[in-house]
């Protein structure tokens, strides 16, 4: 189990003797710059209780929710009441607590490569692989994203499109047989259409325009990794997104 506080770290190196990126940001250029992320949102009550505490005095920036667990309807509801909250999905294929178990919310018909022999998804990263074929984890995930829409628009007429996405247990990025061809093929249908240069994070920075756009997508020229810049109270964000 992921812990329910992922702490993720940027630091932005000087190069070149520029300006680094912390300091056009607003930071001093030896600050370190944390985002605390709340991870698992929706699996329990205690869970949820942390995370509504947590946003409310500051201490995290962002959360992702499990939408096939018990408590999610909790957190739907807190998204209607705080529709700043910045809450994404969180993408569940598994469900390995011992007692405390959920299903996808795709019907079971529909994926039944996903269930164990209990009804419940998989236990573990290894038997969603051995088991689950690409077009179900497809399935499964569309299912998903829109149930969480749905709840989301419930008791409003418009709806934040939410963002972020992670994977529960890692699936996403860990997924490399043939039931990552269904996680990969949807995230990579919803980039296709769009344009991702190569550049540095300086140059990234620098053609990024939040009154034109409200994010920059772009790989890195150094590590060849998919990177986001966003804009949050007047900041630009920069993230690291798990998918290549």
């Amino acid at each position: 189990m992921e812990y329910a506080l992922l702490l993720t770290f940027l630091l932005l190196a000087e190069t070149n003797n520029e300006t680094t990126l912390a300091e056009r940001m607003g930071f001093s250029p030896d600050d370190v710059i944390l985002i605390i992320h709340a991870d698992d949102v929706g699996m329990c009550r205690s869970v949820n209780m942390a995370t509504f505490s947590a946003f409310e005095v500051g201490m995290i920036k962002c959360g992702s929710i499990m939408v096939p667990c018990p408590w999610f309807q909790e957190v739907a509801a807190y998204c209607r009441e705080n529709p700043d909250a910045d809450l994404g999905i969180h993408l569940t294929l598994t469900s390995e607590w011992k007692y405390y178990r959920w299903g996808p919310v795709a019907s079971k018909d529909k994926v039944p490569s996903l269930i164990d022999e209990e009804g419940f998804l998989w236990r573990s990263s290894q038997q969603v692989q051995e088991n689950a074929k690409a077009e179900e984890v497809e399935f499964a995930i569309v299912q998903s994203i829109n149930h969480l829409k749905t709840q989301l628009i419930k008791k409003t007429k418009k709806l934040k499109e939410k963002k972020r996405r992670l994977a529960h247990q890692g699936k996403v990025s860990k997924f490399e047989q043939k039931e990552g061809e269904g996680t990969r093929r949807f995230l990579r249908r919803n980039l296709e259409n769009l344009e991702i240069e190569t550049m540095s994070e300086n140059q990234a920075f620098s053609n990024f325009n939040p009154e034109k756009k409200p994010f920059f997508l772009f790989r890195d020229v150094n590590d060849n990794k998919l990177k986001i810049f966003f804009e949050e109270k007047g900041r630009k964000i920069l993230l690291e997104l798990g998918i290549e």
